[in-house]
């Protein structure tokens, strides 16, 4: 089995994206099969999928390959709220498909109520991701043995998702992850959901001319190609510049409204890669307002510098301000929802000043505190996974996130000053 010992005989990009398992890969293309051809003409999937880089290639991908096999005879509808809130199932719920990208099965029991919920009532769902590092490395022409004697519900095996349900009226869960694939780096989380989609459903659907969109999946989550994909980054070199620019604009997706996301990703899928798209996409008007917000947060690291916090010289702590939402929506055009999220954002353009000297922490108060970690250190100190599992979230080894829940009747200073607090505690346990 191929790891990552074995990037520097790959010749192409297309032999890297052989490191996997052939038998895993042929099962879980089968099982994808399964799913495909119990949708009919005139039937309407759900795609969900994370509102940033990897999340909205991986979106579009999703999009194209549905309406090229099922050429236009298939509706689709768009979400981009995490599969653990009621939100994504408010709007599941009315779908008998669903198919993910770039979104993550929480292995925490009580986050998996909503998916067990459509499952229950005969939703079919489609997860095609790569954050399953809490997941255990099982061979899934395995697990399918054993779901034939309908093993118990196990939250950290997601197959198992629908098991103790009616199997007559049930849906079915396909899930497909970097692990069940067998693919085996020290950080699996690096075969990026883009990635992943566009190796399975390519086999069904030629998605090659889309393919140029893959390197700003790679670029935006935490810069995966540079050490995972390097004949990848090879094939689209001379665009490094325009590349960088379009995954870090895409990474503030949070910030987009639904239905200029959907017409975002609608758009991606239509282009054709022979023109120069980099530059088509980089200066078009459906990015501008990020682009804009992007241009913003770089223009003040300087002066968030000064005003973060150093805690035990080791993690630099910044909060963002009612004032830096405010000063950040001057100028833009409207496809933004009204509160913006600058936490990812921010967290991103400071490690590109002081990544390799501290950890950073940005945090922004809504209903809960949103933490985002990175550190970009090539010999890191910290797997910010496990940081963030201290404020109960996950995420990869140099960049995580949580939302940390603020008690009734705190005030948000009273909120900062805890989270410091702790902040310190856990840099003295280092």
């Amino acid at each position: 089995m191929a790891g990552v010992e074995n990037l520097a005989r790959c010749s192409s990009f297309e032999e890297e994206l052989e490191r996997v398992d052939p038998q895993r890969e042929r099962f879980l293309l089968g099982k994808i099969k399964e799913f495909l051809e119990k949708i009919k003409p005139g039937d309407k999937a759900l795609i969900a999928c994370h509102p940033d880089a990897d999340g909205y290639i991986s979106g579009t991908f999703i999009k194209a390959f549905v309406d090229r096999f099922f050429k236009g005879q298939v509706g689709t509808g768009f979400c981009t709220d995490e599969l653990k809130t009621q939100e994504f199932h408010d709007k599941a719920k009315d779908f008998k498909y669903v198919m993910t990208g770039d979104l993550w099965i929480d292995e925490a029991e009580e986050r998996q109520k909503g998916l067990r919920a459509l499952l229950r009532q005969g939703t079919n769902i489609k997860v095609l991701d790569h954050h399953d590092k809490a997941f255990p490395d099982l061979d899934p022409s395995e697990i399918g043995k054993m779901l034939a004697s309908r093993p118990k519900y196990t939250p950290t095996i997601p197959e198992t998702l629908n098991q103790e349900f009616d199997p007559r009226t049930r849906g079915d869960i396909t899930y497909v992850s970097p692990k069940r694939l067998g693919f085996h780096n020290t950080d699996s989380n690096k075969f990026t959901g883009a990635l992943i989609i566009y190796k399975m459903l390519g086999q069904l659907v030629d998605l090659s001319d889309l393919g140029f969109l893959l390197p700003i999946s790679a670029k935006g989550d935490c810069d995966a190609g540079k050490k995972y994909w390097p004949k990848l980054v090879e094939k689209y070199a001379g665009h490094d510049e325009e590349i960088a620019e379009i995954a870090g604009s895409l990474n503030f997706g949070k910030n987009l409204t639904l239905p200029a996301a959907e017409r975002l990703m609608t758009w991606l899928a239509s282009m054709n890669g022979q023109r120069n798209s980099y530059k088509e996409i980089q200066q078009d008007d459906k990015l501008s307002d990020l682009r804009k917000l992007r241009a913003h947060v770089r223009g003040r690291v300087d002066k968030i510098l000064e005003e973060g916090v150093i805690i035990k010289r080791r993690f630099l702590h910044y909060h963002v301000t009612a004032k830096d939402e405010q000063a950040a929506k001057e100028g833009l055009n409207g496809d933004l929802n009204r509160e913006l999220v600058l936490d990812v954002g921010l967290s991103e353009a400071l490690c590109e000043k002081a990544g390799r000297e501290i950890t950073i922490i940005v945090t922004q108060l809504r209903n809960g505190l949103h933490v985002c970690l990175k550190d970009d250190r090539e010999d890191q100190e910290h797997d910010m996974t496990e940081f963030a599992k201290y404020f109960g979230g996950g995420g990869h080894e140099n960049a995580a996130g949580a939302t940390w829940k603020i008690p009734s009747g705190w005030s948000t200073e009273a909120v900062i000053a805890q989270f410091r607090s702790e902040l310190k505690q856990i840099a003295d346990s280092y």
